[in-house]
């Protein structure tokens, strides 16, 4: 056993909230093939978002048992490609660093926790301000605030 000695009363932290609904500039930093207890492969991304902010996704590339799982892992993955001007995925590196609008939701199960809801071009929105210290609003709500036109919402 160690003696600390650590009093947490001194010491300040952070507890992240999620991040409100709406469209980030973004980019992934990770792509991994990992399993999952029930024993099914999946490609885990992290992204990175608006003031260094990290959410996730995992595409179910190689499910063993639900070709639906594998379908939407699939059109998940084209959308991603899409949003990167890629033609196709050689190798999950073609898709690290490359900037694109993440589009972020609450997940319904549990809505303290953000889940990305779908991948767009950079230029498919108006792009954020220079990161500041505090989390930016969407890209939406700052075109919004700009009065710019929505794209979408034409």
């Amino acid at each position: 056993m160690v003696a600390l000695n650590f009093d947490i009363s001194t010491i300040e932290t952070s507890e992240f909230s999620p991040l409100n609904p709406g469209v980030y500039r973004g980019e992934i930093v990770s792509a991994e093939q990992k399993t999952s207890q029930s024993g099914n492969d999946y490609l885990a991304l992290q992204i990175t978002v608006g003031d260094n902010r990290r959410v996730f996704d995992n595409l179910n590339l190689w499910h063993k048992t639900s070709d639906k799982a594998v379908e939407i892992g699939k059109q998940r993955l084209a959308e991603i490609a899409k949003a990167l001007g890629l033609g196709a995925i050689t190798d999950s590196e073609v898709l690290i660093a490359k900037p694109m609008n993440v589009r972020i939701g609450l997940r319904k199960d549990d809505p303290s926790q953000n889940q990305v809801i779908a991948y767009e071009p950079p230029d498919s929105t108006m792009p954020p301000p220079a990161v500041s210290a505090a989390i930016p609003a969407p890209v939406e709500q700052q075109a919004a605030t700009a009065g710019a036109p929505l794209p979408w919402r034409s």
